[in-house]
C-alpha cells in the first residue's frame, strides 16, 4: 500500500522504522489509510468515530504512528494507573475523570495557545457506549482555539481509516453537530447491532 505524505506543517512523531512497523501491522490486518485535503496547519483538532471498541484505539494509534503525526488525547484516568502507564502517556494520552467537572476543553483551548503546534484528537460520543447524540466538546475546543477540524473515520467493512479536512465548523454548535453526526452515520463501528 503506497502511504499518503502529510503536508509539511502538521506536527511529526516517531522515526522511519516506527513508521514502517505500524504501517506493516495495518497492512497485515488489510487496513487502508485515506487522506482528503488534510490541512497544511501547525494546530489541529481530529474527531475520530464511531468509538465502540478499544480496537478504535488500536486502529487509530497504528494509524497515526504509520502517518507520522504527533497527536494528543484524553483517556480514561484509570488506564494511567496500570503497568502500561508509562505507553498511554508516550503515546500522548492525558488522563482524565469523567466523574470530575475539571474544566477539560478550557484546559485544552489553553494547551494551543501555549504551544507552536499541537493535534489534539478525541471521539465526539466521548464513550465506547453507544449514545443517542455527539458531545460537543470538540466545537468548542476548534472554535476557542480557532484551528481547524479534521474529520478521522474508522470503516471497518471497508477497512479503511477515512481522514478528511473538508468540514468547516460554523457559530451554530447544534447545527454543525448534526452535520457531523450526519456525515459518521455512513461508517459502520466494530460492534454492529445484531438482527433478531
Amino acid at each position: 500500500m503506497n502511504w499518503p505524505e502529510l503536508p509539511p506543517s502538521v506536527p511529526r512523531a516517531g522515526n522511519a522504522l516506527v513508521r514502517l512497523c505500524c504501517r506493516g501491522l495495518l497492512t497485515l490486518a488489510g487496513w487502508k489509510v485515506v487522506l482528503d485535503d488534510f490541512p497544511d496547519q501547525p494546530k489541529l483538532v481530529i474527531v475520530a468515530a464511531p468509538h465502540t471498541s478499544n480496537w478504535d484505539w488500536v486502529i487509530g494509534i497504528l494509524t497515526v504512528y504509520g502517518l507520522g503525526l504527533k497527536v494528543t488525547w484524553l483517556g480514561k484516568h484509570t488506564l494511567f494507573k496500570g503497568p502500561l502507564r508509562w505507553l498511554f502517556y508516550r503515546l500522548g494520552g492525558i488522563p482524565v475523570d469523567r466523574t470530575a467537572s475539571t474544566g477539560v476543553v478550557e484546559q485544552i483551548i489553553s494547551a494551543f495557545g501555549n504551544r507552536q503546534k499541537m493535534i489534539f484528537a478525541l471521539a465526539p460520543e466521548g464513550t465506547r457506549s453507544k449514545v443517542a447524540g455527539f458531545r460537543t466538546g470538540y466545537h468548542r475546543i476548534a472554535r476557542g482555539a480557532n484551528v481547524p477540524l479534521v474529520l478521522a473515520a474508522f470503516d471497518y467493512p471497508g477497512r479503511k481509516v477515512r481522514v478528511t479536512g473538508k468540514f468547516t465548523l460554523t457559530s451554530d454548535c447544534q447545527a454543525d453537530t448534526e452535520r457531523l453526526q450526519d456525515y459518521y452515520a455512513q461508517f459502520r463501528d466494530s460492534n454492529p447491532p445484531t438482527v433478531d
